[in-house]
């Protein structure tokens, strides 16, 4: 365990690192140094490429060998990323973890199919706070999930169930409706879940996005959801703003405000966040990172401000 933990704490501390080095320039740098740091650049490119095509070619023999001969000529789609990040508050200190995330395309098997392995629930994480404008630490929860992706008209179908292989062997589902509405002014994202799992029970997630293009530069998006737990009959519900500022096709800034309301033990305001997000792609599709500086409010620690950073750094495969 002892390893286990150094070994976390080195490759984070090699990804942080590396995000400063990328940027800096001096003055007095010539060509040669140029043409040294693009071979760099290069190299860690070959070892993205040569990663992304074993991945792709470890699916296309299993897709091959689940059909039997290959009929599809669709290059194969399969991906992984292995997620760092790093987060600190002022009243739970630091803490961090590594997750991963590996999607496997089998077009010859079937179209619409895609087998996802991760070390974390990705089924749980519906809500904004809980995908883009994440601040908490992820549990560690292995496992594997078949999702079935079909569009039916305009709304995009999804059922997926995940079998949990940490510890004792579990299942769950989610069977998921979405839809995206463009007008001449604004997008509208509808959103409508139902899932079951061996903690939570059954519930369903509602969500209704509205989207606005201010300019080239700005947007604003006002985020309402809605998470109904039936065991426990807890409700939540989430309103946001999202003001994002686009810098650069590598960098973007958004400006977050959320309240978050629950009806247990009575309908009323559970934590209200505000949060910055900084984005910038080092590489494209390959190294990404995110930084999140955030003030947070929450009832059960009676709305004594807590404010803290997250450091998200991603790898693409």
């Amino acid at each position: 365990m002892k390893i286990k933990i150094q070994l976390k704490t080195l490759v984070f501390r090699i990804l942080t690192s590396a995000l400063f080095l990328l940027d800096l320039r001096p003055a007095f740098a010539v060509t040669k140094n140029e043409k040294a740091k693009v071979g760099w650049e290069q190299s860690i490119m070959n070892q993205r490429v040569e990663v992304a095509d074993w991945i792709s070619g470890a699916a296309d023999g299993l897709d091959l060998f689940l059909v039997g001969r290959r009929l599809s000529k669709e290059k194969n789609k399969s991906s992984a990323t292995l997620e760092t990040s790093a987060y600190y508050t002022e009243l739970e200190g630091l803490s961090y973890n590594a997750s991963f995330n590996v999607n496997l395309s089998l077009p010859n098997f079937e179209e619409y199919w895609l087998l996802t392995f991760t070390s974390y629930d990705e089924l749980s994480e519906r809500s904004a706070k809980q995908t883009y404008l994440r601040q908490t630490k992820r549990e560690t929860n292995y496992g594997a999930s078949v999702g079935f992706f079909k569009k039916l008209g305009q709304v995009r179908t999804s059922f997926r169930p995940r079998v949990t292989v940490d510890r004792t062997p579990a299942i769950s589902h989610s069977l998921g409706f979405e839809s995206v509405a463009e007008t001449n002014q604004y997008r509208i994202n509808p959103k409508l879940e139902f899932y079951a799992t061996p903690t939570k029970g059954a519930g369903s997630f509602q969500s209704l996005n509205f989207n606005w293009d201010l300019n080239k530069v700005f947007s604003l998006t006002f985020i309402n959801e809605g998470d109904y737990i039936h065991t426990q009959n807890s409700y939540t519900v989430t309103h946001g703003l999202s003001f994002g500022h686009f810098l650069s096709p590598s960098k973007t800034l958004s400006y977050n405000a959320f309240t978050v309301y629950n009806n247990r033990p009575n309908y009323q305001i559970d934590s209200y966040n505000l949060a910055v997000i900084w984005k910038q792609v080092v590489f494209k599709d390959v190294l990404d990172y995110q930084v999140i500086p955030n003030l947070d409010f929450n009832r059960q620690q009676n709305f004594v401000l807590n404010s803290g950073i997250t450091l998200n750094i991603d790898i693409h495969f």
